[in-house]
């Protein structure tokens, strides 16, 4: 069997603290050197598919790149097409402005969507991943085989990082855009300690660490299918 491809990308990086939603217009990134002129006004345009938002608890705008939505205690930058570091260098100019605001934790997130060649070889993956030997006996024999009723619906891997400094998740479901085919996403999640948790600070941890934690999240979802596959052909 071929290597299978990720399709419908999407990478995102979030913050988390105390943020003010109705500053962060876009005009302010515009005033800011955060965004162009131009994608001030692709934000504001109204015939964009999804529109600028602002109230004292959401801002929710695009830019022709970007998807920002800033809560009150989050702040969340998401692309679905590379260059990757539109999101980290959205963040790192927004910041630098911002230097002593809190910062309590940051994450980043990699999930795509996987289209097999075959429902057969979709079961055969998913029996690997969630053998189904366990279950028969609590949900039936029509859990399984090439005409089965149900079977994998949705799991998490969980692996915690040291001194309570946050986790690695994977979540592995069905696929609602690629048939057949599943949906993983990853996070890598830090949380940060107080006396680190200025922004500026905050902004030199994610500069050391967003190359490294993106690739292994695209590691980790390339070998799982690569060496499931591998298992059942």
């Amino acid at each position: 069997m071929s290597a299978i491809n990720p399709e419908r990308k999407q990478f995102s990086i979030v913050l988390v603290g105390t943020f003010n939603p109705t500053m962060f217009q876009p005009e302010w990134f515009g005033r800011n050197d955060v965004i162009s002129a131009e994608e001030v006004e692709f934000a504001r345009n109204k015939s964009n598919a999804l529109p600028t938002i602002i109230t004292p608890g959401l801002t929710l705008f695009r830019t022709s790149q970007l998807s920002i939505r800033i809560e009150e205690d989050r702040f969340q930058v998401v692309a679905e097409k590379e260059p990757l570091l539109t999101i980290k260098d959205f963040a790192r100019k927004t910041f630098e402005k911002l230097g002593g605001l809190t910062i309590t934790a940051f994450g980043y997130n990699y999930s795509a969507h996987y289209k097999f060649v075959t429902e057969a070889a979709l079961n055969d993956f998913a029996d690997k991943v969630a053998p189904k030997k366990y279950w028969i006996s609590l949900l039936g024999e029509d859990i399984s085989g090439s005409d089965r009723k149900g079977g994998l619906g949705s799991l998490q891997m969980v692996k915690h990082k040291e001194d309570n400094k946050g986790q690695v998740s994977i979540v592995l479901q069905g696929s609602f855009h690629v048939h057949p085919g599943i949906f993983l996403a990853c996070n890598d999640h830090t949380n940060i300690n107080e006396t680190d948790s200025a922004a500026d600070i905050v902004m030199e941890k994610i500069e050391q660490s967003f190359n490294e934690s993106f690739l292994s999240m695209a590691s980790i979802q390339n070998t799982l299918i690569a060496e499931t596959i591998k298992c059942v052909e």
